[in-house]
């Protein structure tokens, strides 16, 4: 579904859908690969909810993710692919579909299904203005 690689290039994250509930694992939606490209591993990550889209922050320490919730997640990437829940914001009323962080890293644009686009500082994550000026569902920014 996507993909991102880490700004420092060692790490490659591809999305994917389950494509339905397992017997062993009924809760989980979605995955995120993260392949390390040097040492050829794999590691996969199962989420109980539909991934969007994802990007890793410009200081490659952070994944940041959207889901159908309306919400943010955040992770702390790890070396060797580990991803460790750092917070979860309510961003949207509605899917959230899309995400770009600034060149700078400062600043996040979150697209959503509730037309809106949502402006964030990336420091403390607060929400700097919305823009509402679309009539239907926001799938991409940059």
């Amino acid at each position: 579904i996507n993909v991102a690689w880490s700004p420092e290039g060692g790490s490659l994250a591809v999305g994917s859908s389950i494509g339905g509930a397992s017997s062993k694992d009924d809760t989980a939606k979605d995955y995120i690969s993260i392949i390390d490209v040097r040492e050829h591993k794999i590691k996969k990550h199962k989420f109980p909810f539909e991934v969007n889209e994802f990007s890793f922050s410009p200081n490659s320490r952070h994944m940041i993710l959207t889901t159908e919730l309306g919400t943010v997640e955040v992770y702390k990437f790890i070396v060797g692919g580990n991803l460790k829940h750092v917070r979860s914001i309510q961003a949207h009323t509605d899917n959230c579909y899309t995400l770009d962080i600034d060149p700078t890293g400062q600043f996040m644009a979150v697209g959503s299904k509730d037309s809106l686009v949502s402006l964030w500082e990336t420091d403390d994550l607060i929400c700097l203005r919305s823009v509402g000026d679309h009539s239907t569902p926001v799938r991409t920014v940059s």
